[in-house]
């Protein structure tokens, strides 16, 4: 019995915990993958034609969003050719 209660109590933990920071692993930077998003901030992108990010892009909650039509659309401020494209 105290064994499933420890194993309810990390499931539990488990669904409570925060998620994970937007990061790479190790393999990931050793394989050459670039993060274009922190999760955090707006760092590395800008809108399109425009030297910075309007002020409207902002991130809530781990999403970049906008708070207003007139903010834009957004490209990364690094150029890329050929890559693969990750998301989750």
């Amino acid at each position: 019995m105290p064994r499933l209660l420890i194993a309810l109590t990390l499931l539990l933990m488990a669904d409570l915990a925060p998620a994970a920071e937007n990061t790479l692993t190790p393999a990931e930077k050793r394989g050459g993958w670039k993060l274009l998003f922190d999760g955090k901030t707006t760092e590395g992108w800008r809108n399109y034609r425009e030297k910075s990010i309007h002020p409207e892009w902002e991130v809530v909650d781990g999403a970049m969003t906008k708070s207003k039509s007139e903010a834009g659309n957004i490209v990364t401020k690094d150029k890329y050719g050929s890559f693969e494209l990750s998301l989750e």
